[in-house]
C-alpha cells in the first residue's frame, strides 16, 4: 500500500495543477502498488510534518513526498521529515557533493541557500537528480520506506524512472492489468445496471468503474493480477455484446493493457 504527499500552498490555492500526483499514482498503479491515499499540504513545517507522521501512523508501506526540497526559505520537506522521524536535520556530505557538482556544471557556487539542499534526516540517503540541483531522498522508518522528490515535474520524473522505479520493482510481485470501451447511446444509469449485473471472478477483484466524458462512456476495468487479463477481456465482451443488443454504439473498441512484468 501507498501514499502520496504533495507539498505546496500553490496547489492548494488553484494556481497550480497537481499532475505530480496523478503521475505517480499512475507509475505505482502499473507495478502493482495500490495507492490508498493522496494528500496536499501548504509550504508548512507543522503541516507537512503532521501528514507524514499520520502516514506513518496508518503504517503505509510506501511513502511518496514531492515538492519542498529546493533552496527557498518556503522549502520544508527535508526538514518536515526529519521532525517526523524524530532525525537530526544534518547537512549530508554525500549530498552537498551533488549539489556543488552540480552547481559547477552550471558555473555556479556554493551559497547558503544552496547547501539547504543538501540538509535532510541523519539516516537518510540522497537520491542523484539528472536534471536539476535538488537531490531526492530516501530513508526508511520501520516498515515504510520513504522518498521525497522535488516538485518540478522534470526533475521528480526523471528521478522516479532512473533510480525509485527499480527499487520499487524489487518490492511487488504484482503488476496492473487494464481494459476499456467507450459506447454512446446508452444512458449511465442503464449502463450501471448492466455492470452491476455481470458476473466476474472474484479473485480478480477487478475493479469496474464507468466514466462519463465528451466522447461518450468509458467502461473501465482492472485487477493487479496478471492472470485475470482473460477475464477482463471476456466481460468487457459481455458488456460490449449487451450494447449492441439495446441499440448502444461502440465508440472506442475494446483495448487492453498489461502493466510491466517482473
Amino acid at each position: 500500500m501507498a501514499e502520496v504527499i504533495t507539498t505546496g500552498t500553490e496547489l492548494l490555492m488553484g494556481k497550480v495543477v497537481n499532475t505530480n500526483a496523478t503521475w505517480i499514482a499512475r507509475k505505482l498503479s502499473e507495478l502493482g502498488i495500490v495507492v490508498r491515499r493522496i494528500t496536499s499540504v501548504p509550504d508548512d513545517l507543522d503541516e507537512v510534518s503532521s501528514c507524514i507522521r499520520e502516514a506513518l501512523r496508518r503504517g503505509t508501506d510506501l511513502l511518496i513526498i514531492t515538492g519542498g526540497l529546493g533552496p527557498s526559505k518556503d522549502d520544508l520537506t527535508a526538514q518536515a521529515l526529519a521532525e517526523a522521524l524524530g532525525q537530526r536535520y544534518v547537512l549530508n556530505e554525500e549530498a552537498l557533493n551533488m549539489v556543488a557538482n552540480k552547481l559547477k556544471e552550471r558555473g555556479l557556487g556554493l551559497t547558503a541557500n544552496r547547501i539547504k539542499m543538501a540538509r535532510m534526516p541523519s539516516k537518510a540517503t540522497p537520491i542523484p537528480n539528472p536534471v536539476g540541483v535538488a537531490p531526492g531522498i530516501l530513508v526508511r522508518e520501520e516498515r515504510t520506506l520513504i522518498i521525497a522528490l522535488p516538485g518540478v515535474p522534470s526533475e521528480m520524473k526523471a528521478i522516479f524512472e532512473c533510480y525509485v522505479l527499480p527499487e520499487l520493482r524489487r518490492l511487488t510481485a504484482e503488476s496492473l492489468v487494464e481494459g476499456s470501451l467507450v459506447i454512446r447511446g446508452v444512458p449511465e444509469s442503464d449502463v450501471a445496471s448492466l455492470i452491476e449485473s455481470l458476473e466476474v471472478n472474484k479473485d480478480c477483484r477487478i475493479y469496474i468503474k464507468t466514466r462519463v466524458f465528451k466522447g461518450g462512456i468509458e467502461i473501465y476495468m482492472s485487477s493487479f493480477r496478471q492472470e485475470c487479463y482473460d477475464d477482463i477481456r471476456e466481460a468487457l465482451m459481455r458488456v460490449k455484446e449487451a450494447i449492441i443488443k439495446i441499440g448502444g454504439i461502440i465508440v472506442n473498441d475494446i483495448t487492453m493493457r498489461r502493466g510491466p512484468r517482473r
